[in-house]
């Protein structure tokens, strides 16, 4: 038994030094994409996020991301301008794949998410009139949520983080939506 104690002792001690460490990650993104003055497509990001490591390679993770996305459509005579608004709230729980002293880190995450959303559209025609404006309904809630990433020491306690999230949740009309997000930031120890 002794033996045992001992051991378990050998193999726990080193990753209990990391333990107790937060880390802070800010993330954002900007994407435009314009074929005329009618057709384009805007996206706004801001992202931040907040880690314990609660043992050397493990952490519970909850983060917060502010979406805008504006699309126009159409033509001069009548174009749809749709305005999305999303809010996420993540929990998840981290394994990094490596050492935390290690310069490259890859992770995965396992959690849930919470999806607020607003889409409001509304047609307009060549003088600026308003003919249709309508706001889509939009089951917010908590969704599965995983992802992979790898992170990237630039110094002792910074890291340039990548990594790439999925999650599925049922719109308001009963239909499935899946998601996709690819991310780049940087993260600090402290």
């Amino acid at each position: 038994m002794r033996k045992f104690i001992f051991s378990l002792t050998i193999l726990i001690a080193p990753n209990l030094s990391f333990a107790g460490v937060f880390e802070f990650g800010l993330s954002g993104s900007y994407r435009q994409s314009t074929v005329d003055e009618y057709n384009r497509y805007d996206v706004k990001e801001i992202g931040a996020s907040l880690s314990y490591y609660f043992w050397a390679q493990s952490a519970i993770e909850l983060s917060y991301t502010a979406r805008l996305t504006v699309k126009t459509v159409g033509q001069l005579s009548s174009h749809t301008e749709e305005q999305i608004e999303e809010t996420f709230y993540g929990a998840d729980f981290i394994l990094s794949l490596a050492d935390p002293r290690a310069a490259i880190r890859p992770y995965l995450k396992v959690g849930g998410v919470y999806i607020h959303k607003k889409d409001f559209y509304q047609t307009l025609g060549s003088d600026g009139s308003v003919s249709v404006a309508n706001y889509v309904p939009f089951n917010d809630g908590w969704a599965p949520s995983a992802g992979a990433g790898i992170k990237i020491g630039l110094t002792e306690t910074m890291s340039l983080k990548l990594g790439a999230e999925t999650w599925s949740m049922t719109l308001a009309n009963g239909q499935k939506q899946s998601d996709y997000a690819g991310r780049v930031g940087l993260s600090w120890l402290f």
